[in-house]
């Protein structure tokens, strides 16, 4: 036998229409059973990989740039605190340090003391914190 014959001849498939509801590849509608192309952009539902590809890249546009604000997170912080008395602003400064810095203990801790250490900085923050916010509702005006 030659090595012509050893080789399957090449099927030709019969192209059939999906016998279920189907999503296009392309711009993502939803199609009914038995149609071959998309009722929104007739696009193939059976379609190759580099023909998706094609359809991508022709739908994606550039994203819009990221706009940063002028002022940055510090101005802005700094901005919002400045009309509250300077022990508020301290008050608000060093709970939420204790907050941020317990919350990293406890993340890098790696033994029981450790622990125990972030967890109380933690919460002595949120106390700072929560005595704040009760300070400022008993304050008249």
């Amino acid at each position: 036998m030659s090595s012509s014959e050893l080789k399957s001849p090449k099927k030709s498939w019969p192209r059939r229409s999906a016998p279920y509801a189907w999503q296009c590849f392309a711009c993502e509608a939803s199609n009914p059973p038995g149609t071959d192309l998309c009722a929104a952009c007739g696009f193939p539902a059976r379609a190759t990989g580099k023909q998706i590809d094609a359809a991508h890249a022709k739908r994606t546009t550039a994203p819009a740039p990221i706009v940063l604000a002028e002022r940055s997170a510090t101005d802005s912080f700094f901005q919002a605190l400045s009309p509250l008395p300077m022990w508020r602003q301290a008050l608000i400064v060093v709970g939420g340090s204790l907050c941020l810095g317990g919350a990293l203990w406890l993340k890098f801790a790696m033994s029981l003391a450790g622990v125990t250490w972030g967890l109380g900085a933690l919460a002595l923050g949120v106390v700072v914190l929560a005595l704040l916010r009760i300070g400022g509702d008993l304050t008249p005006g």
